[in-house]
């Protein structure tokens, strides 16, 4: 008897599960550190800093979306920035990482 191609298990499942299994590892173990009061966050990067800014706009005009939303959104705006857009936001950057370095002095980064 023959089974059909799309009733058999294949490799891509058995990757979904894995890859479904280590995101939800690695979302419990973010969970855990964001609940542990001596977490220090990372300093924000250049496109963080500018996503932030623009999940607020947005947030403000679209009550209503979402993060992934606004993410899609943000990069291809930051995509899209000129050069000279961008190095603002490079500076802000590390003006955010200096302040982080006065507030958390014996801060290193842990993967």
């Amino acid at each position: 008897m023959d089974i059909p191609k799309s009733k058999t298990p294949s490799s891509t499942d058995a990757k979904a599960s894995s890859t479904t299994a280590t995101t939800t590892t690695r979302l419990s173990a973010y969970r855990k550190r964001k609940a542990d009061k001596n977490y220090i966050p990372r300093p924000k990067n250049c496109f963080m800093a500018y996503r932030e800014h623009i999940k607020e706009k947005f947030l403000s005009e679209n009550p209503g979306m979402n993060n992934k939303v606004v993410s899609v959104l943000a990069a291809n705006m930051w995509n899209n920035e000129p050069e000279d857009v961008k190095e603002l936001w490079r500076e802000r950057a590390k003006q955010l990482k200096l302040e982080h370095k006065l507030k958390y002095p014996d801060y290193k980064f842990k993967p």
